[in-house]
């Protein structure tokens, strides 16, 4: 990070400080003494910024005095800090400015270095001029070339001093580094330098010299050449006694040192050097592997063979050796010499000093193990790693050969036992290590690896002679064949653990292989290795079964069962005592393995299982007595062998099968557990007896004990507690055990937080596996499988993972602490009392080391007790025994053991949380402020600083506030102690505890105590890395306790800020990698709480270098850091990362690269996440903008795989050029191919889960692209491109495709189910875009042949069923898409779904290869694909098409495929969903189920099958659903035709129809109440909101069943069924936020409401011809449909309508409103469902319910309409219109008629009428409020529906008439033309209508004169309007009664004659208009009505003549020439008025 963006300090002087070049004096002599090293850091950490920034010129005046100030600070006892950045001064001085000063400078360094006084200032001012003469040489070592010798010479005479030594070595470092070849007359000098350096006693002037020497080996030759052995040596001594640091520096020098002898020499040196052999090199590397640097150069002949073993530290860091020389020649190279590598390193087991002990093999033989799996598996390719395999495969076979020739002398007899022993001992371990290797390998190719296993015959099969056929066996099967009857178990263990990584790896063939284990097993009974290694295989193979979803076969696991009981009943007949204890431990191994299977499998075997451990244990104590009273050693270990066998089953029963633990069967297991309990006690008296030889039987029959018994409910051995409190006390005390065994759980016990005290950060490093067996007191690195053979089919780890079981000896105390822990909080206090006086008694007699070894178990035992303490929420006791656990602990917070001392503090701090006593925690706070205070003993203040912390860690900031000022004083006062950094590191981790912990309390106490760090970080000499890994940790928690306020801009948060900004900065410049990370974690903070001041330019780079770092710490800290950054600014990180030439491996490649590259190497888990993430969050922000580019780096790890596809596959054909769109041909076929190359970053062979992330992010830029149609449209994308540019998906979908294909066309699996999503979404996307070329075609059909190719492999015989299941959704998706149109394109994939149908039915018939839930997974996906299919079809055919619209012709093939297979489909659909009816009833209902299961699933698997259903019933619902609706509720009970049943042959299917109450009358019913009874309960359940699509598939299946007949009735029939459907309905429209999910609702209640009113007669007859639903009387909650009607309808209206909102709460029923605006199309269609239903509810009413519910539905409807009204018509004229039908429905249905009810109803639909016209009066405020919106034109509209029922609901002379007469002259006066019109045709309608009363008439009278005078005035007013009156008045003649026309007449004709045009004048377009509209209508009326007529213009001559004229004037031809606008027109134009009125008059256009 740039140090001038981190600048920080003092206040008081920062303005001045941060600007200047020079250092100004009177400033700081001002400053006190403590500010001015804080001062001078400041400036000196500005200063190459304002050196860059000073113009050249003024630098070059003032440099002089600059140059002063600068070597004045070489004599001012400069801290680390200072003085690096001093250098760095230097270095931008002489970068920019003269460098005629350089020699000064130099020379001033060389006579600081000369001064001959040793004391602390001194060495100070030494090390800042070693400091400034290494960096001036390293950048400006050119320059100062010539000073080069003499400054060798003198650091090499300061290295006299040993305070020096590190400094000068990693200066001579920087001098090589800056120049190069010039160097080359001090090499000498300075390796003898390196020489001395390796050997000294300091472990950082080791890892200096090292680091020197490396830096040397690049410019000289002699290190690798002719020195190389004795070098070699010297670093094989800097080995002994290492820390992790060496080692690292070590093992990277002399590996580099390896890997240069193997590489071509440089050009000018070939011939003139000869460099060793790969052959010495590796000798070199086995000898220090072997012996270690024991001088064996100067020694030879016997001498040589004398010489002892390497120690462990040697080892290790050869270890480590070996990777880095391996790693630095490379894949490539490591695979040519394959052969000889894996021979020399598995050589290395094969020498007795490596194998000596069994503890010094295991420590061997995991050194061997991480350099084959450091090789092998991340150098190697997928290729290369099978190669590999196979080369191991052979080493293996060679090596078994040996050992059976070894057992054979020359003449054909057996050799000596001892010779044999030897052999086995000898290559057991290389056997061990090579098949351990191999199973690591085969995990990691997944089923890429399948050819080892099956070979050239595609399955494995059983050699029927092994010894003949062995040679034609896998190569992999024939070695574990010679694995699996090694002679030692330790081999056969390694064999088993293979075979359990070939389970995990080929899940498919985990049946065939458990086949081939049983039948080896069955054939060799007799011997002795094959019944042990062949039974631990078969146990490995089935714990594999639960991490994979296909299983094994029931049948399987019962023979395996059998065969267990076998092997046990054979051992107890006790033939050979050998043979039969292993027939007995291979029995219940076998046991054990069949139990972990699952309560699935076991339920069934439960009681024989059951009777196996009755009989196995003495049933009485009388029994036991008796039976240890007698009895052989081989007896004895025979039944010692059976019980813990038996003990280790009830542990695997307990661990796997905890859901059938019942309270009976907890008894029933107790029973064996007491008895074994029981007869623990008397294994020391056997063993007396005996001998020694039942010790180890003994012990692993208490493990096994103390194992089962925590899994067990603690109340059930309450009886037993004192015996086995007892036993486990004397097993962790060490009462009976000489040797000082310790547990291995301390540290884990211990906190997290505290792995810098105890070193356990060690475990989360790269080289774990080896490091870890250096770890002091701690048995975790000498973990085996041999030391616990169940840990093959116990352990809970997977992949590579290899379990470590730990030596038994530790095991026991492991176990047992952890049961005392368990069973502690059940013991009384008196009890505990004693247990803790028992402790304390133990430590006192006990002495030295196995003082010390006691110590940590009782302590780790009771860590254990206060964990489980406080996770049951118990207090500890009382005050005595507070005091007496005081009394244990306080002794240990003196030890000498770091570990004891930790323990002691956490202990205090845990029994604060248990104590319940507040006093107790002051008693202890106090008791270490007093030891603190007076006692000045290191070790004592270490452990008494750590209780503090402790104890606010686990009390808390406000448990602990009144210790709190006390504590942080005191631990600043230790911090400051320098004399001793271990009280440092002590003081300063308690110090960030208590900050941690105590938040906002400790916010005073942050400035303090950030000064005091950085007066820390000044002083500290960076080789105390401990100190400054504290001081991160306290600095991270400081900015954790400020948070927020970071932000303020105050002059004190300034300063508090810039102390932590700086802080950073020396934190992040320390060369240790924790202190790094923790730096990192500071300012991922610091960028969290004030972004503004933490600059991500100088962050990101070195977080992206980081990734690259050989520390897995900080690869971790800055993959998490770089996690949270790309989550909050993904544009910026990779633009930096983008920009920035140090981000990546070149300038210009981005983070994606990066991370990509990553995950094909790092094998950490949480590190792996971090970096998904990371590329997750850059593609969900840029990807939507530039996909082509994302979508090339997925494909380009795709094709760089290397890896062709299958047989038969075909590569996807290319496109052809005609079918590109135009002017995208070059480009498209440009981005295909530059996807076969990968980019620069990706260019290594990316391992499949690689492949399979890439296609993850493949399917990620699809759903984030989602937001843009144009991306999914070729026609839009190209306008978009052509306007704006970008670049969009659908053009590249060749690309898309391409890359779908790769990933399913795979050999891997996981790779396959990718790829096959990957198809899908692309299908589902992109199949409605159509081709821009080809008119009517869609553009995914260029793509049909590839992907056909890519799913046909999918439907082989030889496929696992998960991925075919996943192909079938393809298929679904492919046919259902209306993609295809060709008939026999449509039938090549749709007879791969018939091949799966047809594999369906014969599944039942034959035995499956897989568990019985694989066959239900693989059918139901295979229903689901056939269903989904059927909805698309059903949907497409279904749908009302468009004006002139057919049936596509692909839809309509799809539907020709798919009918001939609906009737035997829809029974198989049928039949699942009743099974998934099964499955989800309660518990109770068990005994009702069918015994033998369901139609696709058996008893045996319920459980596990019930996820397959609950994924895949709703699509079966809803295809089963439109099946019935269609044909089922008509044919079901008929037979079909034999044609129409080609699926339907079999017996399975001939009784899927039958009937659940047993008549096939009845088949409909309960298929209906199927369908119902499914759908009704998944709406019930509130998940169901979560799930889309089940909610979408349960509404459409319910809307689909009730547009059947048979349906309808049922429903309507039964009254409470219809009011509890209405009632789920209402609450899904509460509960539901959709707004298209709703109208579903809506629709299905709308037709229920039609089915109750077609039952009940309303809507037309029933089916059986009567009204089966009869009028509901009383409207109750409850009890009627009406009212369950209503409330569903005014759920919707009273949200949606805002007139019907209370006003007192806006948001009704729980439901969010929608903001003001314009109501969605969703919106309308709810209010147009409701309203109807509102009608429908009323319509089911008698006349006496009706008077109740009709007001509330007129108010409800009349506001509908109102608010429908008032809204712009586009979107409301559909819905205002339905709600008048619904009125004008609503208003003919009511029974106005009745007598009784009758004049009320009309008394309502006077007040409805009323409150219409009421509109704008000034006293109706409710009118007002609720239909205020209405507009004119509905509220005639509405007037007219009430008017016309036939009713008196307006007498003549009421108000209501006079209302609605005013109403209508206002609107004929309005001038409006468009509400007269309304208006004139209302008045049509009204005057037509006849009454009984005559109010027609009344309504004639009152608004005739207003017609009239519309027409007459017809000159002045709209054509169409006068038109309209003369119609409406022309009505008027036509209703007139005889006598009465002729009057009509005279009135009519004057009055129409009069509005005729002038003929003798110039007419208007209007008045032409008028004219010809009134003369036709004259010449209609005349012939109509003659004698009325005639009579009529006889009595007016003068209005004859006027018409005659106008008549004459029409028929005349020149008509058209007299008016403009007619110019132009023919005859047949005057006939009739235009039928669209033009806004625009274009009769003078020309």
């Amino acid at each position: 990070v740039s140090h001038a963006f981190f600048c920080g300090g003092l206040s008081a002087a920062e303005g001045e400080a941060r600007e200047m070049l020079l250092l100004e004096e009177k400033a700081y002599r001002a400053l006190s003494e403590g500010k001015r090293e804080l001062y001078v850091l400041q400036w000196l950490q500005n200063l190459p910024q304002a050196i860059r920034g000073t113009p050249r010129a003024e630098l070059k005046a003032r440099q002089a005095l600059l140059v002063s100030q600068l070597l004045s600070q070489l004599q001012a006892s400069l801290g680390p800090p200072l003085r690096t950045s001093l250098g760095r001064a230097f270095v931008a001085l002489y970068g920019v400015g003269d460098s005629f000063s350089l020699h000064e400078s130099v020379g001033k360094c060389w006579d600081t270095l000369r001064a001959k006084e040793d004391s602390g200032s001194s060495v100070a001012n030494k090390l800042a001029a070693i400091e400034c003469l290494g960096s001036i040489f390293e950048h400006h070592g050119r320059m100062a070339g010539s000073s080069f010798p003499e400054t060798v010479q003198v650091l090499a005479k300061a290295m006299k001093t040993q305070e020096l030594r590190s400094e000068i070595l990693s200066a001579f470092q920087r001098l090589l580094t800056g120049l190069g070849l010039s160097s080359t007359s001090a090499h000498k000098e300075l390796y003898k330098c390196i020489r001395s350096g390796l050997g000294d006693k300091a472990n950082a002037v080791r890892s200096a010299a090292a680091k020197c020497a490396l830096e040397l080996a690049q410019h000289s030759t002699f290190l690798y050449s002719q020195d190389l052995d004795s070098f070699s040596n010297s670093c094989l001594r800097a080995l002994e006694g290492s820390n992790y640091d060496v080692r690292c520096s070590v093992a990277r020098l002399l590996g580099t040192l390896v890997a240069l002898t193997q590489k071509p020499l440089p050009k000018n040196m070939k011939g003139k050097l000869k460099l060793p052999s790969l052959e010495d090199a590796l000798l070199i590397l086995s000898n220090g592997f072997i012996r270690g640097a024991s001088g064996f150069l100067k020694a030879g002949g016997s001498e040589l063979l004398k010489t002892g073993s390497a120690s462990r530290e040697v080892r290790v860091g050869i270890t480590q050796t070996y990777v880095v020389f391996l790693s630095e020649m490379g894949g490539v190279w490591v695979e040519k010499h394959l052969s000889v590598i894996a021979k020399h390193v598995l050589d290395l087991l094969t020498h007795p000093k490596t194998i000596s002990t069994h503890i010094d093999a295991v420590y061997s033989r995991k050194c061997v193990s991480f350099i084959l799996r450091s090789v092998f598996g991340k150098l190697l390719g997928e290729s290369a790693q099978l190669v590999a395999a196979r080369h191991l495969c052979q080493l293996i076979c060679q090596s078994a050969a040996g050992v059976s020739a070894s057992q054979r002398s020359e003449n054909g007899e057996k050799p000596g036992e001892g010779e044999r022993e030897k052999d086995k001992v000898v290559l057991q371990h290389m056997v061990i290590c090579s098949v351990l290797e191999i199973g690591a390998l085969l995990y990691s190719l997944n089923t890429a690896a399948l050819p080892l296993v099956v070979g050239d015959s595609g399955t494995i099969v059983v050699p029927p002679d092994p010894q003949r056929e062995q040679q034609k066996q896998p190569p992999l099967l024939a070695a574990l064949n010679c694995v699996l009857v090694y002679p030692t178990l330790a081999a056969r263990l390694a064999g088993a653990w293979c075979m359990h990584c070939i389970g995990l790896a080929l899940p498919s063939q985990l049946s065939a292989l458990v086949d081939y284990c049983l039948c080896q097993l069955k054939r060799s009974r007799t011997s002795l290795e094959a019944v042990s290694g062949y039974s631990l295989a078969i146990a490995a193979l089935l714990a594999t079964v639960r991490y994979s979803e296909l299983g094994v076969p029931s049948s399987k696991a019962k023979e395996v069962f059998t065969l267990a009981q076998e092997l046990i009943a054979a051992g107890q007949e006790r033939d050979t005592e050998k043979l039969a204890v292993t027939n007995i431990s291979s029995g219940w191994a076998l046991i054990g393995a069949f139990i972990s299977l699952g309560s699935t499998h076991v339920r069934s075997q439960l009681h024989p299982l059951l009777g196996l451990w009755r009989s196995t244990f003495p049933r009485s104590m009388r029994e036991l007595n008796v039976e240890q009273s007698g009895g052989t050693l081989a007896g004895w270990v025979a039944a010692l062998e059976t019980r813990a066998g038996a003990l280790s089953a009830i542990h695997s029963f307990l661990k796997f099968c905890g859901d059938l633990l019942t309270p009976d069967l907890t008894k029933r297991l107790m029973l064996p557990l007491d008895s074994a309990l029981a007869m623990l006690q008397g294994l020391p008296a056997l063993a007396k007896t005996h001998g020694v030889q039942l010790k180890a039987s003994g012990a692993i029959l208490r493990l096994r004990l103390y194992q089962a018994l925590p899994l067990m409910p603690p109340n059930a051995y309450e009886g037993s507690l004192s015996v086995l409190l007892r036993q486990l006390v004397t097993e962790f005390t060490l009462t009976d055990n000489l040797a000082n065994t310790t547990t291995s759980l301390l540290r884990s016990m211990c906190h997290h937080d505290d792995s810098i005290l105890l070193g356990s950060w060690l475990e989360e490093t790269d080289h774990r596996e080896v490091e870890e067996q250096l770890q002091l007191n701690s048995a975790a690195g000498s973990g085996a499988l041999e030391h616990d053979p169940t840990s093959v089919f116990m352990t809970d780890t997977k992949g590579t993972t290899l379990p470590g079981p730990l030596p038994l000896g530790v095991a026991v105390i492991d176990s047992s602490i952890v049961l005392f822990g368990r069973t502690f909080p059940s013991v009384a206090d008196k009890h505990r009392q004693q247990l803790l006086a028992h402790f304390r008694e133990c430590v006192r007699q006990a002495k030295g080391s196995r003082q010390q070894a006691i110590q940590i178990n009782i302590f780790t035992a009771f860590l254990a007790a206060l964990k489980n303490l406080v996770e049951t929420k118990s207090v500890l006791g009382q005050q005595e025994l507070l005091a007496s656990a005081y009394g244990l602990i306080v002794g240990a917070l003196a030890s000498s053991e770091p570990m004891l001392r930790c323990a002691a503090g956490e202990a205090l701090g845990r029994m604060s949380q248990v104590g319940g006593d507040a006093n107790f925690v002051a008693k202890i706070a106090q008791a270490s402020f007093d030891t603190l205070k007076s006692t000045r003993g290191t070790v004592t203040r270490t452990g008494h600083s750590l209780v503090l912390g402790c104890l606010h860690r686990y009390v808390g900031g406000m448990g602990s506030g009144q210790h709190l000022q006390t504590s942080v004083s005191i631990l600043q006062d230790l911090t400051q102690d320098a004399s001793s950094p271990m009280v440092q590191v002590w003081a300063l981790h308690a110090l960030a505890l208590i900050a941690d912990s105590g938040g906002p309390m400790f916010r005073n106490y942050v400035e303090p105590t950030l000064t005091l760090m950085l007066r820390m970080l000044v002083s500290t000499p960076t080789t105390s890395v401990e100190v400054h890994q504290c001081l991160g940790k306290c600095l991270s928690a400081l900015i954790t306790t400020l948070g927020p306020e970071l932000q303020d801009t105050s002059q004190a948060m300034n300063a508090t800020r810039k102390t932590c900004l700086t802080c950073c900065t020396i934190v992040q410049d320390h060369p240790d990698a924790i202190v790094q990370s923790a730096a990192i974690a500071c300012l991922q903070q610091l960028r969290l709480f004030a972004p503004q001041y933490a600059s991500l330019a100088s962050i990101v780079p070195r977080l992206c270098q980081n990734l690259d770092s050989s520390h897995l710490l900080l690869r971790r800290a800055s993959a998490n850091c770089l996690r949270q950054f790309t989550q909050q600014e993904p544009k910026t990180i990779w633009s930096i990362t983008t920009a920035t030439p140090g981000a990546g491996e070149e300038q210009g490649v981005g983070l994606e690269h990066i991370v990509l590259k990553k995950l094909d190497t790092e094998s950490d888990p949480k590190l792996r996440e971090d970096l998904r993430e990371i590329l997750f969050s850059l593609l969900t922000s840029l990807a939507p903008e530039d996909p082509m580019r994302w979508l090339l780096l997925c494909n380009g790890v795709l094709s760089a795989s290397g890896q062709n596809p299958p047989a038969g596959s075909g590569d996807p054909p290319p496109v052809a050029s005609e079918t590109a769109p135009e002017g995208e041909e070059d480009d498209d076929v440009a981005k295909f191919t530059s996807g076969e190359e990968a980019p620069v970053a990706t260019k290594i062979t990316p391992r499949w889960p690689t492949r399979v992330f890439a296609v993850e992010c493949s399917r990620k830029i699809y759903a984030v692209c989602k937001s843009d149609p144009a991306h999914f449209d070729i026609i839009l994308a190209q306008k978009k491109k052509r306007e704006k540019g970008g670049d969009y998906l659908v053009m590249h979908l060749s690309e898309l495709v391409r890359t779908s294909f790769i990933a399913a066309t795979a050999s891997v699996d996981q790779l396959k189910l990718a790829g096959y999503q990957a198809l899908r979404d692309v299908v589902k996307l992109f199949a409605a875009t159509p081709d821009p070329d080809f008119r009517g075609h869609l553009l995914l059909e260029q793509y049909q042949a590839q992907i056909g190719a890519a799913l046909r492999p999918a439907f082989a015989p030889d496929t696992a069923p998960h991925v075919t299941a996943m192909a079938c959704q393809v298929c679904s998706e492919w046919l259902g898409s209306g993609v295809s149109r060709d008939v026999g394109d449509l039938r090549r994939v749709q007879q791969l779904l018939v091949s799966s149908l047809e594999k369906l039915k014969k599944e039942r018939q034959q035995v499956s290869l897989y568990g019985e839930a694989v066959a239900t997974m693989e059918s139901l996906a295979v229903l689901k694909a056939w269903a989904e299919m059927y909805i698309k079809v059903s949907d497409d055919i279904t749908r009302e098409p468009q004006l002139g619209e057919e049936l596509p012709e692909d839809q309509a093939n799809a539907a020709e495929l798919l009918d001939p297979h609906l009737p035997g489909l829809s029974q198989y659909w049928l039949a699942a969903l009743r099974d998934h009816a099964y499955l989800t009833l309660p518990a109770k209902f068990g005994p009702q189920l069918p015994p033998s299961g369901g139609t696709f699933y058996s008893n045996d698997v319920m459980e596990s099958v019930k996820l397959y259903y609950e994924a895949n019933w709703p699509s079966l619902l809803h295809a089963a659903a439109i099946w019935l609706d269609s044909k089922g509720f008509e044919s079901e009970g008929k037979p079909s035709p034999p044609s129409q049943q080609p699926l339907t042959e079999t017996n399975f299917l001939s009784g899927l129809a039958t009937p659940l109450n047993g008549s096939q009358a009845d088949v409909r019913l309960d298929h209906f109440r199927l369908i119902l009874g499914l759908a009704v309960r998944s709406l019930c359940t509130p998940a169901v909101l979560d799930q889309p699509l089940t909610f979408l598939n349960c509404l459409k299946a319910l809307q689909q069943v009730f547009h059947s007949r048979f349906a309808r009735r049922e429903v309507s029939s039964d009254r409470q069924l219809a009011i509890e459907l209405l009632s789920v309905l209402h609450r899904l429209l509460l509960t539901c936020q959709s707004q298209r999910m709703q109208v579903l609702v809506m629709d299905v209640a709308t037709l229920l409401g039609g089915a109750l009113l077609e039952s009940a007669g309303a809507g037309g007859s029933s089916e059986q011809g009567g009204a089966s639903f009869s009028l509901e009387e009383d409207v109750e909650p409850g009890k009627s449909c009406v009212h369950a009607l209503m409330e569903v309808s005014a759920c919707c209206l009273l949200r949606l309508v805002p007139a019907l909102k209370p006003k007192e709460a806006e948001p009704t029923s729980g439901v969010a409103s929608k903001p003001p605006g314009l109501p969605s199309a969703d919106e309308l269609a709810i209010v147009s469902r409701a309203v109807a239903l509102l009608v429908v509810a009323s319509r089911l009413c008698t006349p006496q319910a009706c008077v109740q519910v009709l007001p509330p539905v007129l108010h409800m409807l009349l506001s509908a309409l109102s608010h429908a009204s008032s809204l712009s018509p586009q979107s409301s004229l559909s819905t205002a219109s339905d709600i008048l039908q619904s009125l004008k429905l609503l208003s003919t249905s009511l029974p106005l008629s009745d007598d009784q009810r009758g004049p009320r109803l009309v008394r309502i639909l006077q007040s409805a009428l009323t409150s219409i016209l009421g509109i704008g009066e000034p006293g109706d405020n409710e009118a007002e409020s609720s239909l205020a919106s209405m507009d004119t034109e509905t509220r005639l509209l509405a007037i007219a529906i009430l008017l016309s029922i036939p009713a008196a609901i307006c007498p003549p002379s009421s108000s209501l008439f006079d209302g609605c007469v005013n109403l209508f002259k206002q609107c004929l006066e309005s001038g409006d033309t468009k509400l007269q019109l309304k208006t004139l045709q209302t008045c049509r309608v009204l005057f037509a209508r006849q009454p009984a009363d005559g109010t027609a008439a009344h309504f004639i009278h009152a608004l005739g004169p207003e017609v009239v005078r519309l027409v007459e005035g017809g000159v002045r007013g709209e054509a169409t309007v006068v038109v309209e009156a003369t119609q409406v008045l022309e009505g008027l003649l036509d209703l007139a009664p005889e006598e009465s026309k002729s009057q009509m007449m005279g009135l009519l004709v004057p009055l129409f004659v009069s509005s005729l045009a002038d003929t003798s004048s110039t007419a208007s377009q209007h008045q032409r208009a008028v004219h010809d509209h009134i003369l036709q209508r004259l010449m209609q009326i005349g012939p109509k009505y003659p004698a009325a007529f005639k009579t009529t213009m006889q009595g007016a001559p003068a209005m004859k003549l006027r018409l005659e004229g106008a008549i004459r004037a029409s028929q005349s031809p020149s008509k058209g020439a007299r008016g403009p606008t007619t110019r132009g027109a023919g005859p047949r134009t005057q006939q009739a008025a235009p039928s669209i009125k033009l806004k625009m008059d274009f009769s003078n256009f020309k």
